[in-house]
């Protein structure tokens, strides 16, 4: 019987978390399983997201530039621009409701001892994320969206100013109607099939990757 994807990926899951939490309750702070976590699943965990994470930008970039360019009609970029900025802000609502109402019913964190507690406070401490700036206003945020460098932006991570970037390559290639435009239109169709076909290959190691991402974390947390 072959397994669907999404089955192997939850397999892989239950797998990593299973083997974790035996090996805490088994061998807990012992050298040995801090050496194999930290030279065999914790590496081979950041190497599957690393995977997954590199293949983001030429996969957006290609992808919404195509799909911009396939329109034609700038006219309607604007209708459905629209459409789907009100889409993104209902969706991303409900996701961060669903989020902040798991977080208060499971508290994640609430059965670990002070001492394991006190060591990740440290460990968050020692490597805190940039301060947001206060000053900021939704007008920076706007002008944020558009970059000022975007090789920059793609090292950085910002998303959101790459997708504009995206939105505006796509509609550069669909109001330029020359040869030469056609074939950076077909070398971008290349790279979306190249980083769909990459995808495939990394979704085939998911099952791996998320076991060990959760025995990593099992076995150092435990359950």
């Amino acid at each position: 019987m072959r397994f669907h994807q999404s089955y192997r990926m939850l397999i892989g899951l239950a797998a990593g978390m299973l083997l974790g939490v035996t090996a805490h309750i088994l061998w807990g702070d012992a050298a040995a399983l801090q050496q194999f976590v930290k030279l065999v699943t914790e590496p081979a965990g950041k190497i599957f997201l690393r995977l997954l994470f590199v293949l983001v930008l030429p996969l957006i970039v290609s992808a919404l530039a195509l799909g911009v360019s396939g329109l034609g009609d700038l006219k309607a970029l604007g209708r459905i621009g629209l459409k789907t900025l009100v889409y993104t802000v209902v969706v991303s609502t409900i996701a961060v409701l669903i989020g902040v109402g798991m977080v208060n019913l499971i508290k994640p964190g609430a059965g670990l001892s002070p001492e394991l507690k006190t060591r990740l406070l440290a460990q968050a401490t020692a490597a805190p994320p940039p301060a947001p700036n206060a000053s900021a206003t939704g007008m920076d945020f706007v002008v944020n969206l558009v970059p000022s460098n975007i090789v920059k932006a793609m090292s950085e991570g910002d998303m959101l100013a790459v997708m504009v970037f995206a939105l505006l390559l796509g509609a550069g290639i669909a109001s330029t109607r020359t040869e030469y435009a056609r074939r950076f239109e077909e070398g971008l169709q290349g790279l979306y099939e190249i980083a769909m076909k990459l995808l495939e290959m990394v979704i085939k190691l998911a099952p791996l990757g998320v076991a060990c991402l959760t025995f990593t974390l099992t076995a150092r947390l435990g359950y």
